[in-house]
Formats: structure tokens, C-alpha cells, sequence
């Protein structure tokens, strides 16, 4: 189903020459397209608030959002960012900090919070889910 998805989005991003679905995680994929460079795609179900995503991503705290199609209006979305590579630096909060205790991830997690500035929450914050350098 999910290469029917991608696919419906042809039309509108690069031809990817090579899609890998990223170890552990849902519908993220590393793409790479036919010029070679790297990028990131999820699949998410509804809109995406771009937006937010721009301010975050002025903030250095979210990667650069390339595009956000979506198939349908109420469909998918596409969420297609840069790849941020582990040859820069970048790798999981649970290996980099893989004994962090509980108050310091939740400290962690708190001060992201506030930087959404009070406009949304991240359902889905977890080591195994950021990305640090």
C-alpha cells in the first residue's frame, strides 16, 4: 500500500531511485533521487501543520521541510524532509544518551515543549524518536 502511495506522488517530487523504509520506525522512509542526494519521507494520515514545522525548523529543532503534499484533501500527507546523516553528528537520543534517567529526558522534552509555544503538543516524543548532535 505504501509504494501506491508514494507513487501517487510522483507527479509532484523528485523521482526517487532508491526508497529504504528506516529501521524501527512506521511509514519513514530514506529516499535517495536520481541526482544522488538523501532525503526523508513519512506517511501520516490528515494534514500536516507546516507552519509549525517552519518555525520549528528556524529553531534548528526540526530538519527542512522540502514539501508537505497531500494526496487528497482528508488523505495522506507526505512529509518530506532533508536527511539529517549521521556522518554530520546526528543519531538517536536512546543511543547517544542510552542511560538517560527519566528527569533529564523529561526535562529534555519540557523545554522542547515550551519552544512550540504553547500552539501544539508532539504526540510522539521519545529517545528512540530525536535526534541529536
Amino acid at each position: 500500500m505504501v509504494n501506491l502511495v508514494l507513487a501517487s506522488f510522483q507527479p509532484i517530487l523528485p523521482r526517487f531511485v532508491k526508497v529504504d523504509r528506516l529501521p524501527g520506525t512506521g511509514y519513514v522512509y530514506l529516499c535517495k533521487d536520481d541526482s544522488g542526494a538523501l532525503s526523508v519521507v513519512k506517511i501520516v494520515l490528515g494534514p500536516y501543520p507546516t507552519d509549525l514545522h517552519r518555525e520549528l525548523e528556524a529553531k534548528d529543532l526540526a530538519p527542512n521541510l522540502l514539501s508537505s503534499p497531500q494526496l487528497f484533501p482528508g488523505g495522506y500527507t507526505m512529509i518530506h524532509t532533508a536527511y539529517l546523516d549521521p556522518s554530520e553528528g546526528w543519531e538517536l537520543l536512546s543511543s547517544a544518551h542510552g542511560n538517560l534517567d527519566e528527569s533529564s529526558f523529561s526535562s529534555a522534552i519540557e523545554t522542547f515543549q515550551s519552544c512550540l509555544g504553547g500552539k501544539a503538543v508532539h504526540g510522539d516524543l521519545r529517545p528512540n524518536n530525536i535526534l541529536c548532535r
